[in-house]
């Protein structure tokens, strides 16, 4: 017979009991100490509300709930982005996941929230019997020595400090949304948590052949692979999509990277050289918790625009 499962908020130690239980699939290569201490101090898990379920005092299932804004059809909902769904080895094949994905999203509908979003690492068709609809998202990649059909970059990189340009930053990433269906949201609070997340990313400003300030990109490095976290631009059109590529591209080159890749909206012409493929992992995915919400094919088609960066 099934054991009940018992589902609530989690108090700190079952926060750490999580911790541990998710090691085995998120440890990131570290030992179980170094994930404990990780996750503890970690902004990214610190800002999540964790839920857990437990039969007998033990918690068996876990996820985070990450609170954030979306821009959605024209105004702006509450919503939360579910992450680390995980059940202990012993506990799976119960409908554990599901029983407190669902106790969650009754919580917070009742506390207002209207959406909940996820990035699937598995066959999306699991979550959508659950209400969870996929939408668009797409990775870009290119590769050293590839024959990418880009103009010649007229536009460069220059490192800056985002805490001394963060208004500017703000307005550009406001600015490359404005014509779209749905977007996250990002507050005060919300740039400090992300400027915190990934602490050590690079930060540029895009100036063009007018010495003009045209944007930002923040990307990560790790092992000759720039991988583009979020970016903004003083426009919403692709041309200044493609030259802000072609300059990340430039710079990282010549800087001896040998591989590119980030969540970019796919190109509307297709340039060779340059892949975008449909993700098959980290796959957007979203649930109206509010029926009156649609969820239209422009919301389907815009959640490419989703950055990097504000994946939990």
């Amino acid at each position: 017979m099934t054991k009940q499962l018992v589902c609530s908020y989690a108090n700190q130690d079952q926060k750490l009991a999580a911790y541990r239980n998710v090691h085995e699939f998120w440890s990131g290569g570290r030992t179980l100490e170094e994930h404990l201490q990780w996750r503890s101090t970690s902004p990214q898990h610190n800002r999540a509300k964790w839920c857990v379920g437990c039969i007998d005092d033990q918690v068996v299932a876990s996820l985070g709930c990450y609170p954030l804004q979306l821009h959605w059809d024209g105004q702006q909902v509450a919503g939360i982005f579910i992450g680390a769904v995980h059940t202990l080895p012993d506990y799976r094949g119960h409908g554990y996941a599901p029983q407190l994905l669902s106790w969650l999203e009754e919580q917070e509908q009742q506390q207002g929230v209207c959406v909940s979003g996820l990035f699937s690492d598995i066959d999306p068709n699991y979550y959508g019997q659950f209400g969870y609809e996929q939408c668009d998202g797409w990775e870009m990649s290119m590769k050293a020595g590839s024959s990418a059909a880009l103009p010649a970059s007229q536009w460069l990189l220059q490192p800056i400090d985002p805490q001394q340009h963060l208004a500017r930053i703000q307005a550009w990433y406001e600015t490359a949304q404005q014509n779209l269906s749905v977007w996250v949201v990002r507050d005060d609070d919300y740039w400090q948590y992300m400027l915190a997340k990934s602490a050590t990313d690079q930060f540029f400003m895009l100036v063009d052949g007018q010495q003009q300030e045209q944007g930002y990109v923040r990307v990560h490095s790790h092992d000759d692979c720039w991988l583009i976290q979020d970016w903004g631009l003083s426009t919403g059109n692709q041309c200044d999509q493609v030259a802000m590529i072609a300059a990340i591209r430039c710079t990282a080159f010549g800087q001896g990277v040998t591989s590119i890749v980030g969540w970019l909206p796919r190109l509307e012409e297709p340039l060779d050289g340059i892949d975008f493929e449909s993700r098959p992992q980290e796959i957007t995915m979203f649930k109206r918790l509010d029926t009156r919400l649609s969820l239209s094919a422009a919301i389907i088609q815009d959640s490419a625009y989703i950055r990097g960066i504000d994946h939990v």
